[in-house]
């Protein structure tokens, strides 16, 4: 498993829309892949998409935003 972890330093994160960005992220994970995974098996897709890491939780906390998934190094991607 990793933990990406969002910048808490107060520059960057004036620069940058870290909130949105982790929640954006979050969506993916929760809502959008699980539509895609199920519309794909329930059209019996022969070649679907099975490109995403595993996603465990997240904190989306202000300035703790973070998101836990597999490691897919250890499948070999680079």
């Amino acid at each position: 498993m990793i933990l990406k972890s969002a910048h808490t330093n107060e520059n960057f994160r004036s620069q940058a829309p870290i909130a949105d960005a982790f929640a954006r992220e979050a969506s993916v994970y929760n809502t959008i892949l699980p539509r895609l995974f199920k519309l794909q098996t329930d059209n019996d897709i022969s070649d679907p998409f099975t490109g995403a890491a595993k996603y465990y939780d997240c904190s989306l906390g202000e300035m703790n935003e973070s998101i836990l998934m597999e490691n897919l190094k250890e499948k070999g991607y680079k």
